[in-house]
């Protein structure tokens, strides 16, 4: 079966997996290349499986990608006479769940290469203190968490895990149904949604006045992360259902290193626009009074490219109006980290902004110094107003 028949009718897990395994590739290499080499540790909460359809390798699943990519990984560092210890937990509450994961995962245990699988049938707070012991020492940890509802992942209790210093976590943030919940009065769906947003009174943290109520949910969702973890950093992406153009679910890592948000950044913009690509497949499939127009094939615009230019206009204008407000100058690589924390834009894409900004006479060109060939801001470059003269 091709892998496009395995996600047929749920590409949005088609997404979610891509941002998983190509995420994890770039952490891994990261951590385990010099001058870190260090050891890796992989933390599957929920691991399922659920709704899999390939029962043999569990190729549509987020243990069997993670496995993948992790071996992939393992294999190319013993190739060039570097091995690297890699270890994987694998958690599912689910005792038939756990029989088929248990099953898949531990014939990839094998310690002679450094690679190494633990699997555990518990409900993830449980489990953790299980799980803090096999840390591998010096290791960086990185825990993903993706439950089938919005309960089984209070902060609080996940501290061991998630604020270390050297750790990540991937969370598959349910936006949907805390969406539906944001306005219930039911005192016991309320509290069930505090441990993951804000705790008790949550609800009264939110701005019932915000203009997109999908992005204030979700900065909250983030602060809340941030003030729980201690993570110096969150951001998120939001996948659309595969055919309504509406929010799903949501993405959101936390992390300690400005790389770790420029690549999430990265990762996302790939798999997004390759979503929006077989959306439109699928919209077509099930209606086809939505089918592009003829000559399709000539490369019209992807929408969600046309989404992500509208995100860049309104953060230019965003932009200088903060920088209007501000007293002080600031660094490009504070700037970019605030912008690409908040919003779906790259690197490369607050560098432009910046450009025009200079080109427009907005801000000075503190970058294109005379002697030098630089185009575009770095991170230590200073972005400051233009002084115009009165």
């Amino acid at each position: 079966m091709s892998t496009s028949d395995l996600y047929d009718g749920r590409r949005q897990t088609e997404a979610k997996h891509f941002i998983l395994r190509q995420y994890l590739y770039a952490l891994a290499f990261k951590v385990l290349s010099p001058p870190r080499s260090t050891s890796l540790t992989y933390v599957d909460g929920f691991s399922g499986p659920w709704k899999a359809r390939d029962n043999e390798n569990f190729s549509d699943t987020s243990f069997g990608n993670a496995i993948q990519v992790l071996e992939d990984v393992s294999r190319y560092f013993r190739d060039v006479g570097t091995p690297k210890k890699i270890h994987c937990v694998f958690n599912e509450i689910s005792p038939k769940a756990f029989e088929q994961l248990r099953t898949a995962v531990l014939p990839h245990n094998d310690p002679e290469n450094c690679f190494t699988v633990a699997a555990i049938n518990k409900p993830f707070v449980e489990a953790v203190p299980e799980i803090v012991p096999q840390i591998l020492p010096d290791s960086f940890v990185y825990t993903f968490i993706d439950p089938t509802g919005w309960t089984g992942y209070p902060y609080e209790e996940l501290r061991p895990l998630l604020s270390r210093s050297r750790s990540e976590v991937l969370i598959n943030f349910m936006y949907n149904d805390i969406n539906r919940f944001r306005d219930y009065d039911d005192p016991k769906i309320v509290a069930s949604l505090a441990p993951i947003m804000g705790g008790p009174g949550w609800q009264r943290q939110l701005d019932p006045e915000a203009p997109d109520r999908a992005a204030e949910t979700m900065r909250h969702a983030r602060k809340v992360l941030q003030d729980s973890t201690g993570y110096a950093y969150a951001c998120s992406t939001i996948i659309n259902r595969e055919i309504e153009d509406r929010p799903h679910f949501a993405l959101m890592i936390g992390t300690n290193k400005p790389i770790g948000v420029s690549t999430f950044r990265d990762v996302e913009r790939n798999a997004l626009r390759a979503y929006e690509g077989k959306r439109q497949q699928s919209k077509e499939a099930a209606d086809p009074s939505k089918a592009m127009p003829l000559f399709a094939e000539l490369n019209l615009p992807n929408k969600f490219d046309d989404y992500i230019a509208e995100v860049r206009r309104d953060a230019k204008e965003t932009l200088k109006r903060q920088l209007e407000a501000r007293s002080k100058d600031i660094s490009f690589g504070a700037l970019w980290l605030a912008v690409c924390a908040a919003l779906p834009l790259k690197v490369s894409d607050v560098k432009d902004i910046c450009v025009d900004l200079a080109n427009e006479g907005f801000i000075e060109n503190t970058w294109s110094l005379p002697g030098t060939r630089k185009r575009k801001p770095d991170d230590g470059h200073i972005i400051r107003l233009a002084k115009h003269e009165a």
